[in-house]
Order: C-alpha cells, then sequence, then structure tokens
C-alpha cells in the first residue's frame, strides 16, 4: 500500500487519461491559505486532472467560480505542463 500524501495531498487515478498511474497533488489546508502562483497553479493542475472537483475546490478554498476561472485563464497552461510532466515523469504515490 502507498504511503499517504502529504497534509491535503489528492490522489487521483489517471486511467482516463490512459496510464495506471496515481498523480499526487500538494494542495494546500483549506484555511488561512497564501495564494501565491505556485499553490493557484497546483489547484488548478489537480481539477484539470480529476483529482478534485471544481465544486470541492470552490468550497475548501472559499472561491468563487469567477476567481477559480480568473484562475484557469491566467495559469492553465503551466497548469497543463505540471499535469503533463508528472505523467511522463510518473509522479506516484
Amino acid at each position: 500500500m502507498p504511503d499517504a500524501p502529504r497534509d491535503g495531498g489528492i490522489r487521483v487515478d489517471s486511467t482516463a487519461r490512459s496510464r495506471r498511474t496515481m498523480l499526487a497533488f500538494d494542495l494546500p489546508p483549506g484555511n488561512g491559505v497564501r495564494w501565491v502562483a505556485r499553490r493557484k497553479i497546483e489547484v488548478v493542475a489537480a481539477v484539470m486532472a480529476g483529482a478534485i472537483t471544481l465544486e470541492d475546490v470552490c468550497q475548501r478554498y472559499a472561491l468563487s467560480l469567477e476567481e477559480f476561472e480568473s484562475w484557469r485563464q491566467i495559469h492553465g497552461a503551466d497548469a497543463n505542463q505540471l499535469v503533463s510532466r508528472r505523467m511522463k515523469r510518473g509522479r506516484r504515490i
């Protein structure tokens, strides 16, 4: 059995993306987060990979849909690269 992810970590079974790997996302805790670009990219990537739903993200971090969409517009390309790199490198849990 793999180790549990760090606090706030989310696992995603990426078989829907045609690979049998578990991708790890180091999501920040749900309260008192200072939103730097790196954290926003991690959250957007987790949603893009299906590790967590948009509704769960908005509830967990008290975000509006508009705010998350602005993150996706600004950081979507970086988040997509993050997901791709983790799939290629096999960042597994």
